[in-house]
Parts: C-alpha cells; sequence; structure tokens
C-alpha cells in the first residue's frame, strides 16, 4: 500500500542517496521543494517537537507533516535504545514490541530480549542490535522495518560545556532517522521531578502501543495510593 511504498523508499533513500523514486519526487514538489524525510529532520531542531500519532488505516490530512513528527500506529517494531526503556517496556508487558535494541546480547540484562537476539535453526535473530543510541546501524534497523526509535533523555543536549557537540549529535543522528521515516520519541521521564510524573510517561507507552485504557487505570492507582 501507498504507506509501505513510502517507508520503502525513505529507507532506500538513507542507505542509497543515488537512487530517488517518483514519490519522492512528489513529497518533494507538495512540500515547496522540500522532502518529508528533510521535513522532519528540521522539525528535530525545534525547541518543541509535536507529534501526530495516526491509527492503522487512517489517512493523514496533506500538509500536517511540515510541523508534526508522522507516528503511524501501531509501533509493533521499536528500536529500544537503552536499558532504562527495556525495564520500563517490561514491566509495561510490551516486550514484544522490541524489534532492536540499543546494546550487544552479552550486554542486555533483560533475558526476554536477550534470548531473542540469538539466531536459531538458521533463522535470524528476532531482535537485532540496532547500534548504540548515538551510532545507530541504519542497514539493521532497515531489515529489522523498525518503524519507531525511543531514545533516552540522555541523549538530549543538557551538559552546558558539552551543549554544542551534544548538539550536533542529536542532529546528525536524528537526521538518520529521518531518513529512514523512522520516528523518535525521547522518553524524558528520568528528568521529571516527582515519582508520579516519572510514572505519569506510562500514558506515552499506552497511546503507542495500543493499551491506553490499561496505562490510564495503573497511573490512577498510583495516584490513588500517593495521596492516602
Amino acid at each position: 500500500d501507498d504507506k509501505s511504498s513510502k517507508s520503502d523508499d525513505a529507507q532506500k533513500t538513507a542507505l542509497d542517496s543515488t537512487n530517488t523514486s517518483a514519490d519522492e519526487e512528489m513529497d518533494a514538489t507538495d512540500n515547496n521543494g522540500v522532502s518529508e524525510e528533510n521535513l522532519a529532520a528540521e522539525l528535530y531542531k525545534g525547541n518543541i517537537v509535536n507529534y501526530l500519532l495516526v491509527p492503522e488505516g487512517v489517512e493523514i490530512p496533506v500538509g500536517l507533516e511540515q510541523d508534526m513528527i508522522i507516528v503511524n500506529l501501531p509501533a509493533n517494531k521499536t528500536y529500544a535504545a537503552s536499558k532504562d526503556i527495556l525495564e520500563t517496556m517490561k514491566d509495561l508487558d510490551l516486550l514484544d514490541n522490541v524489534a532492536a535494541v540499543g546494546m550487544e546480547k552479552d550486554d542486555c540484562s533483560i533475558s526476554e530480549i536477550a534470548d531473542k537476539m540469538e539466531a536459531k535453526d538458521g533463522e535470524d535473530a528476532e531482535v537485532a542490535f540496532g547500534g548504540l543510541f548515538g551510532q545507530p546501524d541504519l542497514k539493521a534497523l532497515v531489515k529489522q522495518e523498525t518503524n519507531l526509535a525511543l531514545l533516552p533523555a540522555e541523549f538530549l543536549p543538557m551538559d552546558k560545556e558539552a551543549a554544542k557537540e551534544q548538539e550536533e549529535l542529536f542532529e546528525k543522528v536524528t537526521e538518520k532517522f529521518a531518513m529512514l521515516g523512522i520516528p523518535v520519541i525521547v522518553d524524558r521521564s528520568s528528568q521529571e521531578k516527582t515519582d508520579l510524573a516519572k510514572l505519569e510517561w506510562i500514558k506515552v507507552y499506552g497511546v503507542l502501543y495500543g493499551c491506553e485504557d490499561q496505562m490510564n487505570e495503573k497511573f490512577e492507582a498510583a495516584v490513588k495510593v500517593a495521596e492516602k
């Protein structure tokens, strides 16, 4: 269908810049000469990044990609870049949505994922090492058909002394993901000041993985406990 075709075109463009498809040329024309991938790369540079989560089968209104990062649901082939993100997904019973991770098998402390990173019976591993979050392995992510990248908060430019270097790395990496058509969301729960604020991030996971009601109930239960 059109969605998978555009995703394939974006992936091929990132890996082989000499191949330009007719679909990409059309996208560039529709966006004043700028491709959707380049638009996305620019959006990540803003102080505030807006997202549009699009349920499966829903048509995206023309022009929204100029102002928002489009996340097509379900995000069932996620690149989980850090141990903390994996632990969150384990706690929420969401590990089946992981297609690639940001650590080697021997460094993965989540046994369910480490087991899936081992090739069995001549078949490719179910979960791949997608490179460190500062150096993503684009070929591995394409092979896994990755449709979302979850990155940790430490990836954001925060250290004043190294702000410029961090900002350059952030822009470089998000641009790579954008060229593949893979949306990036940074889990900033670790930066929240209270335990409830940190926990509230499970609502984001609920929306991304189709379990919004369950996560809302879990959060509301925690609020009631905190109020006692």
